[in-house]
């Protein structure tokens, strides 16, 4: 069970229109591997809003055989909607957990011809792109500051993950209300870390739950702070990094004594590079030994897809 006299105060809270930007970054970022961020037109009450209403009518208003049916985008890559229990992580009976959400992903690349009837029908297609638009220009700016503080040439990271040439996906995520009776555990979505570059995470409203694991091996609950943006280290940045980046070990928690688990609401951007970008830290750190092999980015989603689905995970989208 959590210390309850831990706090957020580990998270530090960065303006990105203040000069000292990059500096908290490479601070937040070599240490906890996370951080608020205030200044960006994503981290606004009002842009939430909208985005909430999104979710709410796509969870809410599409029946569980309109939203099965949307499997779409790139064929061999988990798209569109998942079902609760879709994701795992833990490769034992002992390990494996179950995962109380369901998920929407939008990824880069996608044409009209690619979007179902039923989103380009309803609005939502229209709705989802705006958003991802917001959402991809707050990770440029993001990755812009990363740059800068880790001295490297300007665009390298921020080019490469452009909307138009990188590999990312918006993601919404609806975890229904649950009664005790309903679950085993206290867990709603297990330890995990991240495998694009950063993830950039919306609370969208404060059903909480969150939690990451700080420095000392506490686990930290995290709360939606207002006008802000939650943005954290991935694997592959911090495999790109030689690890001087942290890659944040994080959780969805709820205490099962609770008769209620309520109903909660997020999204994500995940950026990654396009495919064929060779993740090599000699590229940010010449002079230093790799402490993992270069590898495509295309091979490492692969690698964590299958982590997450399983071998089978291409025939299991049909």
């Amino acid at each position: 069970m959590p210390d309850s006299t831990i706090t957020q105060s580990d998270v530090i809270t960065i303006d990105v229109t203040s000069p000292y930007a990059s500096q908290q970054l490479l601070e937040a970022y070599t240490t906890t591997g996370i951080a608020y961020f205030t200044g960006l037109p994503i981290a606004t009450e009002a842009f939430q809003a909208r985005v909430l209403n999104t979710a709410r009518r796509f969870f809410l208003g599409f029946t569980a055989e309109q939203k099965a049916a949307l499997r779409f985008g790139v064929p061999g890559y988990i798209r569109g909607y998942s079902g609760p229990g879709s994701e795992q992580y833990g490769d034992t009976a002992d390990t494996y957990q179950e995962h109380y959400v369901e998920s929407l992903d939008i990824v880069s690349g996608m044409t009209i011809s690619e979007w179902p009837d039923l989103l380009v029908d309803s609005g939502l297609m229209d709705e989802l792109e705006q958003y991802r638009r917001v959402a991809a220009q707050a990770a440029t700016i993001i990755l812009t500051l990363t740059e800068k503080a880790l001295k490297l040439t300007p665009g390298f990271l921020a080019t490469k993950h452009a909307l138009s040439r990188g590999n990312s996906t918006f993601r919404l995520n609806h975890y229904p209300s649950m009664m005790q009776n309903q679950r085993k555990g206290s867990i709603r979505f297990g330890e995990h870390t991240d495998f694009d570059t950063i993830s950039l995470l919306l609370l969208l409203d404060d059903a909480g739950g969150l939690q990451f694991q700080n420095p000392r091996g506490e686990w930290c609950s995290l709360k939606r702070k207002p006008n802000t943006l939650l943005v954290h280290v991935a694997d592959m940045l911090a495999r790109w990094s030689n690890e001087r980046l942290v890659a944040t070990p994080h959780r969805v928690y709820a205490e099962d004594q609770d008769d209620l688990w309520p109903e909660r609401y997020t999204m994500i951007f995940f950026a990654a590079p396009p495919s064929t970008t060779w993740v090599d830290s000699k590229d940010l750190f010449p002079d230093e030994p790799n402490k993992y092999p270069p590898v495509s980015a295309g091979d490492y989603l692969k690698q964590r897809l299958e982590q997450i689905y399983g071998s089978s995970y291409r025939e299991k989208i049909g």
